[in-house]
């Protein structure tokens, strides 16, 4: 047999914890060297560093774990190069994490665990973790344990139970307010608390109401938002749990008037604009409005977060005289709840309301109707037009149209039979109750007349082919007419 097949022979797979056992041995035994001829040359010499790269191919078993094999051919390829480096570490840095060397070495299998399962094992072997006194090396520090756990897909608690630490596995419930109670449950607390038992929520400490070996009972911390929640239990960190501590906040962003622009006398509706724009549903709660320092108090129910409300309550309908007024709405006014800011629970509002109005005009002429669409008679129009308005009126003292509703107009002509007629609307036209006139109202009014039994309806047939509001930068009705008959167009405010 060569000397080639001699080492391709004895190069047997191996494993890196083997290899890390048997450089640490050679180290052990060169510093024992070191030693004796640092005291007969009365010199000190040490290992400083070591670093080695070895040439490998790697394979993952069938239960996960790891193997590497020296590459000796030359010939050989896809090579993966492992490096390793060997440092001398401070005895400061190996606080936390050093094992004292007369404490005995666990080698018990991982399978005397409690209530370990085979899939479990199994995934611990993937990471060199094969014995008790493995895990209990890999897992000296609570950073370490979070490692492992990572790497294995293991949770936290699991490796804290059988390292027989202390651990969370659940808190109940998983979010309620600032200040409510929460129960913790886990394992290996203990069946008294020690005397430096905490149990944190963002850094702020919970007070403990009762203690067992698997549950707590705290009042949670005045905190708000989502956080983590862990223990400290003999010393020892416990796994984190995520919390959160819901919050209620009551947001009346307005007062809405109905109509916009009240006259004395007319019933106006109040409407509180209310949203719970926290995290957690208010409970019940009341309400009240203020109305020039007359107070009124209703009872309003739970809003879910992110909920505006639509509860009765928050209408409010009455009388008002001429004049300035204050209005006042104001959520949960005795702070049952536990609103977060409970500055935005009010909006005060000050309102005008205009005198109403009346003129009092005497004719002798009887009026049948007062819709004008319907009047045929020359006389109640005198009086009807005092209460409605056209796109023109005429002018007796001129003799002729002047605008109304419309501030101009001008007239096209298509060809021999048709011409349209282009009205420009005023801006900000509005109703007596304040709702704004549009061109699409002026354009109904046409369409209505050519439909209902009206005296002025043949007329509208017989000269008016059509009528359309347009969208244009002006407001603008245009009307089409052919020959007798004219089109009557009005281009609509911009942006309707």
């Amino acid at each position: 047999m060569s000397n080639d097949e001699s080492v391709t022979e004895d190069n047997q797979e191996w494993q890196l914890a083997e290899l890390v056992d048997a450089i640490a041995s050679e180290i052990d035994y060169a510093e024992d060297t070191l030693s004796l001829k640092s005291y007969a040359r009365g010199k000190s010499l040490a290992i400083k560093q070591l670093n080695l790269d070895l040439e490998v191919t790697v394979r993952r078993g069938q239960d996960r774990e790891i193997w590497f094999r020296t590459v000796v051919d030359p010939k050989e390829n896809g090579g993966t190069v492992l490096k390793l480096d060997f440092t001398q570490v401070l005895q400061s840095q190996l606080h936390g994490v050093h094992k004292p060397l007369d404490r005995p070495v666990d080698n018990r299998p991982l399978a005397t665990l409690p209530d370990i399962t085979d899939a479990e094992i199994k995934q611990l072997n993937a990471i060199a973790i094969y014995s008790v006194d493995d895990l209990d090396r890999y897992t000296q520090t609570p950073a370490m344990i979070a490692e492992v756990s990572r790497k294995t897909d293991l949770r936290e608690a699991r490796i804290r139970m059988w390292r027989q630490l202390p651990f969370l596995t659940e808190v109940k419930p998983a979010k309620s307010p600032p200040g409510s109670s929460v129960v913790i449950e886990g394992g290996n607390f203990g069946s008294v608390p020690s005397p430096d038992a905490l149990v944190l929520f963002q850094g702020q400490p919970a007070q403990i109401i009762s203690w067992s070996e698997s549950r707590l009972s705290v009042i949670m911390p005045q905190v708000t938002g989502v956080g983590v929640l862990f223990a400290v239990i003999n010393g020892q960190t416990t796994n984190t749990l995520p919390w959160e501590a819901t919050t209620i906040d009551l947001l009346v962003r307005d007062i809405i008037l109905n109509p916009p622009l009240p006259v004395a006398g007319d019933l106006i509706t109040l409407e509180a604009d209310l949203i719970n724009q926290g995290s957690s549903p208010s409970g019940s709660f009341q309400v009240e409005w203020t109305i020039n320092n007359l107070s009124d108090l209703s009872p309003h129910g739970t809003l879910q977060p992110n909920q505006r409300s639509q509860d009765s309550s928050i209408r409010h309908q009455l009388r008002f005289k001429a004049g300035f007024h204050m209005i006042r709405f104001t959520a949960d006014p005795q702070q049952q709840l536990a609103d977060i800011n409970p500055s935005n629970s009010t909006f005060t509002k000050k309102i005008w309301v205009k005198s109403r109005q009346e003129l009092t005009i005497a004719d002798f002429r009887p009026i049948k109707t007062l819709d004008p669409l319907l009047n045929p008679n020359l006389g109640p129009a005198d009086v009807l037009s005092l209460v409605f308005r056209g796109l023109c009126r005429f002018n007796s003292l001129r003799g002729l149209l002047v605008p109304d509703l419309a501030v101009k107009w001008k007239l096209e002509t298509v060809d021999k039979i048709t011409k349209i007629l282009y009205f420009q609307l005023h801006d900000n036209l509005r109703f007596h109750d304040g709702t704004p006139l549009t061109v699409a109202d002026v354009e109904f009014t046409y369409q209505v007349l050519r439909k209902i039994d009206s005296p002025w309806r043949k007329l509208v047939l017989t000269s008016i082919r059509d009528i359309k509001s347009g969208r244009s930068k002006n407001h603008c009705v245009y009307i089409t007419v052919c020959l007798s008959k004219v089109t009557l167009s009005i281009p609509s405010p911009q942006g309707n």
